[in-house]
């Protein structure tokens, strides 16, 4: 299974132990939060090359048990690291199915990335994992998530009431939606071994 791929401006694949440094300028390099979907910076305690081993067991983890795969996404220019995409909640058997979800950190918005990223990703879902589904799950009021699922090309489907336990309470979210037929992509079932 191919889980990198390379686009027109950026290296797509799993962080691996040899990106700290990558990893810890973006970390420190972005600006303060500009909204309220933003990620919060780290923690210095939470910047040591300890906590990144975590996150990358963690992502192995994931991976390995087939509940989720998450690309870490670079600039092909100067291998600066600028956000992550991740499919998440894989389900199999009869559903096929993951979530998407993703950051950029804010020093490299507006500039298209998480769209080129996010066509690469949806590839790699439906060609590489075999997944039927893929899903977004956003905030109505989070105008950026909800232009960039539908450049990708999901599809509002419904409004999720008290979907997601954020900010210490119940959120309703819409779902956005695309099959990979909607990809010109035939899922086949997969035959176990």
């Amino acid at each position: 299974m191919k889980l990198k791929k390379t686009t027109k401006r950026l290296i797509i694949r799993p962080l691996d132990k040899n990106d700290y440094k990558a990893w810890l300028d973006a970390n420190t390099k972005s600006l303060p939060p500009q909204n309220p979907w933003d990620i919060k910076k780290k923690e210095k305690n939470k910047l040591t090359k300890k906590e990144f081993l975590k996150i990358i067991k963690f992502h192995k983890k994931n991976l390995k048990e087939d509940e989720a795969y998450h690309f870490a996404l670079f600039l092909k220019k100067n291998g600066s690291y600028i956000g992550i995409m991740s499919l998440m909640s894989v389900t199999r058997n009869i559903f096929q199915n993951a979530f998407l979800g993703y950051f950029i950190f804010n020093n490299h918005w507006r500039q298209g990335y998480a769209k080129e990223a996010g066509m690469a990703i949806l590839k790699i879902a439906f060609n590489e994992l075999n997944l039927h589904r893929v899903e977004a799950a956003i905030n109505p009021k989070n105008k950026p998530s909800i232009a960039l699922a539908n450049s990708l090309g999901l599809t509002k489907k419904y409004l999720s009431r008290k979907h997601l336990y954020t900010d210490k309470k119940w959120n309703d979210f819409m779902i956005y939606a695309a099959t990979s037929e909607e990809f010109g992509i035939k899922w086949k079932a997969v035959k176990k071994a």
